[in-house]
């Protein structure tokens, strides 16, 4: 994630264009933006790779369904942003899984 990806974001905020609805919610809003930022400056892992180990794999499950009804944004366990841990999260680490970074 870089500057560009942070502009994309924000000149589409408000807007439903898909390529900058980061957490796929239907609107580009404040849930991405703050994606985007949470994001900034990594490069070769994916979001759903929880444990950063380069692989979505059963440790990036177990720590999603772990951390599963946890209410806050600062888990990395929160896939999708929106302040819970929850069963969206957990079909992020499904769809992704077997994955590499």
């Amino acid at each position: 994630m870089d500057d560009a990806d942070l502009l994309m974001v924000m000149f589409a905020f408000g807007s439903r264009r898909l390529a900058e609805d980061v957490n796929r919610d239907g609107v580009v809003d404040d849930a991405d933006l703050l994606a985007v930022m949470f994001a900034f400056g990594q490069t070769g892992t994916r979001r759903e790779d929880v444990n950063r180990d380069g692989v979505v794999d059963d440790a990036d499950l177990l720590a999603v369904m772990f951390a599963f009804g946890q209410t806050s944004v600062e888990t990395s366990a929160d896939l999708n942003y929106d302040g819970v841990v929850d069963d969206a999260d957990l079909l992020e680490v499904l769809f992704n899984f077997g994955s590499g970074c």
